[in-house]
C-alpha cells in the first residue's frame, strides 16, 4: 500500500488530491495545541453539471460511446436513493426489511433509469498509469487504486470506487511525534460520491476488481489518448442501496499531508470494467468479473 501511494504522490501534478503517502506511522499524532493557519471552503457542484450525464440505461453491447461520455450521475442517483428512507430499523426483521425496500427496483431514478437498470459510472479522476510499447503497438494500463477498500455494509467490508470528489475544507495544523519532533501538516477534506461493490469483499478477496489492461493501439492514437483514458464501472443496484463512503490518508513526519474523503456511496453489484477514450468515445478494453 505504501508503494502504491508513493507512486500516487508522483502524480500530484495530474491529480491534486493524490498528494499523500498512506504509510502507517504510530509516532505521528495531532498536537492539541495545533494552530490552524488557513482554511478554505468550496461551493457545492453546480446543478447544471447534471446535464453531462446519461439519462438512459447502459447498453453493454455497444461498440463505441458518445463523445465526452460520463456515464450516469452518482450524485443524482444517491440523492434519489436517500429520499426512499432505506435505513433498516433495529426492530425490523431482515425479511420484512427486504420486502419493504424491494420497490426500489421499479422506482424511477431519473430520466429513463429505474432501480433495475444497468448503470455505468466514470470516475472524474481515475487513478491509473498508462505505458505504451511502441514496438508492439500495445498500451498497458494499470489502475493504481479504485477507491476505499473498507466500506462497511451490514457488518461486512467491501471495496468501493471513488466517482466524484469536491474539495470541501483545507487547513494546516502542527503535528508532533512521540519524540517531540514537530511538523506542520497540510490537511484537506473532500466531499465525495462513490459506488460500493457488494460482490467484492475486501477481506476475503475471492473476487477482485480488474486493474490490469492491455490493448493494441497505433502510436498516433496512443499519443492522442494517453491523457484521455477513462474508466467505466458497469453495475446494477443492490440492497441496501446506499452506504457511507470513507477513506483516510494518514500524515507522517516524512509526508506531512493528511487527506479525508467522506460522503455517500451507492451499493451496487459490479459486472464489468471498461477503458475508453474520454475524447472520442472509443472503447479500448472490456474486462468482465
Amino acid at each position: 500500500m505504501k508503494k502504491i501511494l508513493l507512486i500516487l504522490l508522483l502524480l500530484s501534478s495530474y491529480h491534486e488530491r493524490l498528494k499523500a503517502q498512506d504509510a502507517p506511522n504510530a509516532n505521528a499524532k495531532k498536537s492539541t495545541a495545533g494552530k490552524k493557519t488557513s482554511e478554505l471552503k468550496h461551493p457545492q457542484k453546480k446543478a447544471g453539471d447534471f446535464a453531462i450525464f446519461s439519462k438512459e440505461p447502459f447498453d453493454t453491447n455497444v461498440d463505441s460511446l458518445p463523445i465526452g461520455y460520463r456515464g450516469h450521475s452518482c450524485i443524482e442517483i444517491s440523492k434519489r436513493l436517500k429520499s426512499f428512507k432505506l435505513e433498516k430499523d433495529e426492530f425490523e426483521a431482515t425479511k420484512v426489511y427486504a420486502e419493504r425496500v424491494e420497490h426500489v427496483k421499479t422506482e424511477v431514478l431519473y430520466g429513463g433509469l429505474s432501480g433495475s437498470s444497468i448503470l455505468s459510472f466514470s470516475p472524474d479522476k481515475p487513478m491509473l498509469i498508462p505505458r505504451y510499447d511502441a514496438d508492439t503497438e500495445t498500451m498497458n494500463v494499470r489502475i493504481l487504486s479504485h477507491g476505499s477498500r473498507s466500506t462497511k455494509v451490514d457488518g461486512n467490508f467491501y471495496a468501493s470506487g471513488l466517482i466524484n470528489s469536491e474539495l470541501s475544507n483545507s487547513r494546516n495544523y502542527m503535528g508532533e511525534n512521540g519524540y517531540g519532533k514537530k511538523v506542520e501538516i497540510r490537511s484537506t477534506a473532500y466531499e465525495v460520491c462513490g459506488i460500493t461493490f457488494i460482490n467484492i469483499n475486501s477481506i476475503s478477496r475471492s473476487v477482485v476488481i480488474p486493474s490490469e489492461f492491455s490493448f493494441k493501439i497505433s502510436a498516433d492514437d496512443a499519443r492522442a489518448n494517453k491523457g484521455a483514458i477513462g474508466v467505466l464501472y458497469i453495475a446494477t443496484l443492490n440492497s441496501p442501496f446506499i452506504a457511507r463512503y470513507g477513506d483516510y490518508a494518514k500524515p507522517t513526519m516524512d509526508s506531512p499531508i493528511e487527506i479525508v474523503w467522506s460522503g455517500d456511496s451507492i451499493v451496487t453489484r459490479l459486472s464489468q470494467v471498461w477503458l475508453y477514450s474520454t475524447k472520442t468515445g472509443q472503447i479500448f478494453s472490456k474486462e468482465t468479473l
